[in-house]
Order: C-alpha cells, then structure tokens, then sequence
C-alpha cells in the first residue's frame, strides 16, 4: 500500500476491524550500508573504543554506485591508528553464508589502485581493525607476554624485556613471525614490525634427564643432613670426654 497516494482526497482505503497498519521505519526501505572501527567519525553517535582506541560503529544511506572510497569520506576519513592494508567488507550472501572480502585501504589511499575501490552493496560492513602496536615475547622466556613497540629495539633486545631466556630456552631456534604471516630465523629477521611473534623455544629434555637433576638435588639434601649429624653428633662426643 503506497500511504502517499492512498492518503490523497478522495482516495482512502477502509478498514475493517481486526485490520493492522504498518509503517516500515526509513531503514527498511533504503539501502544502507556500516562502517566499523578505527574511522575518525562524523559524530559523537556509536563511539566505540577496541584495544583502548578510538572506534566508531556507524551507518549510512547507500547512494547508488557508491565504493570503498566514498565510505571512507563518509565515515571521517581514516584514523592515524588504522591498519589500512587489513580492511574488509562483510557481504551477506543471498543464497550462502556471509562473503569476507579483504581490501587494502593503503593500497587504495596511498597508491591509488582502483582496483581496491570494490563497490558497495545493500547491507554491507566495511571494518577498519586497529593496528596491532605490540610485540609478543612468547615460549621459553621468564616473562612472556606483549610489549609496546618500539622501532629502535631489535628482537634480541625484547627478549631481554622479557626477562631474558630461561634455563631451557634453545635461542639459537628462536623464531619471529610477522603479522603478514612471514617467520624468520632469528637471525635472518628484518627489523620488527607492530604485531610481530617473537617464540623462543624450548630445549628438547629427555625424562631420564630430569630424573637425573631430581636425582642429584636428593644426593645434595642427603650429604647436607649427613653433614649437620657428623656435626652435631661429634660435639656431644666431646661434651662427654670433657666431662
């Protein structure tokens, strides 16, 4: 029922008793599509914070033929914070499960390649994930755990903030993974990145060996107490002759 023309003298439509009236909020009838994460905004609505940044979550009409590109307009621009080359749009798909569809903002921003610039469709999320500005120091170190990056510091120096390796860390094996996927010997690593994966490993220890360590800490106590009876059993030997 279009209520714009059933509304116009002399035209009505008569109801009958029982009958309902629904009138479809402006987002049912227009196309809109979401913008998600590290955006700047265009208003205090659907401020958000991920990983104690800034975010936003926000929605927009969809204009016909818009892109990527004008969403990112929309949306405030992209915040200084922004893993630009991480980006993705969540399709929904009208006969399958929900499309992922990644987009490299840096590459659409920076570079100008176009063929970034996907266009947009009904019901679309374009997320913008925060940048990852830690370095993980994981495995066989004495404090594992993440750390604010630093451009100056080389993996061997995080390890050290780490704690330094423990007494079974094998750090000739240590590897270091970065966020695109890429692991390095340590060695071999270029310089850090944010997100990057330093693991140091553990040295291989049989069973027998702990037994042996285990073995050698009871044979300590053991010669410890013989000591303290020797000790104390000739003090009373010579209580006695003095007496």
């Amino acid at each position: 029922l279009d209520l714009t023309q059933a509304l116009k003298a002399p035209a009505d439509v008569e109801l009958q008793p029982g009958d309902g009236v629904y009138v479809p909020p402006l987002a049912v009838v227009q196309d809109v599509i979401e913008a998600r994460g590290a955006f700047n905004g265009t208003s205090e609505l659907g401020r958000t914070t991920t990983a104690g940044k800034p975010t936003i979550v926000q929605r927009f009409e969809l204009a016909g033929g818009e892109r990527v590109f004008d969403v990112v307009q929309r949306a405030g621009g992209a915040a200084p914070f922004a893993d630009l080359s991480r980006a993705v749009i969540e399709r929904s798909g009208m006969s399958g499960p929900r499309q992922l569809i990644p987009v490299d903002l840096r590459r659409l921003l920076v570079e100008k390649d176009e063929t970034q610039n996907i266009s947009l469709q009904n019901g679309d999320i374009v997320t913008l994930p925060v940048v990852d500005d830690k370095i993980y120091v994981i495995g066989a170190v004495r404090v594992p755990g993440g750390m604010d990056y630093r451009s100056n510091l080389s993996s061997r120096e995080y390890i050290a903030l780490a704690g330094g390796p423990t007494t079974r860390a094998k750090l000739t094996a240590t590897k270091v993974t970065f966020p695109d996927g890429h692991t390095y010997a340590l060695a071999d690593a270029p310089p850090l990145e944010p997100g990057a994966v330093v693991t140091v490993p553990e040295v291989l220890v049989h069973w027998w060996d702990d037994y042996g360590t285990i073995g050698q800490l009871v044979a300590t106590l053991v010669t410890a107490y013989t000591g303290i009876f020797i000790l104390f059993g000739g003090a009373r030997d010579v209580q006695r002759l003095n007496q």
